[in-house]
């Protein structure tokens, strides 16, 4: 899982404020580590994905595990959802 992005996929009706809060309040439980940031990608009808760098898919194997959460390339895009301002540049930036 060292260098393993994960995501889960939400469905049109599950927001993922819920994922969003909890892996927050790990991430400021754990003392802010580097690296650990999520992602959303693009809403659609059929919903939306959230992607978990390596460091936050260790952090939160939790959410990954209860969530049904798969292991997953790097995403070509993403909105930065939670993590350090410095570690919301891992992704391409929208062009």
């Amino acid at each position: 899982m060292a260098d393993q992005w994960w995501k889960i996929e939400l469905g049109p009706n599950e927001p993922a404020a819920s994922i969003v809060g909890q892996f927050k309040d790990v991430f400021a439980i754990t003392g802010v580590p580097r690296g650990a940031a999520l992602f959303g990608g693009p809403a659609s009808a059929a919903g939306q994905a959230v992607y978990f760098s390596p460091t936050a898919a260790i952090l939160a194997s939790f959410l990954l595990e209860a969530n049904g959460g798969k292991p997953c390339d790097r995403p070509a895009d993403g909105a930065f959802l939670a993590g350090r301002d410095k570690d919301r540049e891992p992704l391409p930036a929208p062009t």
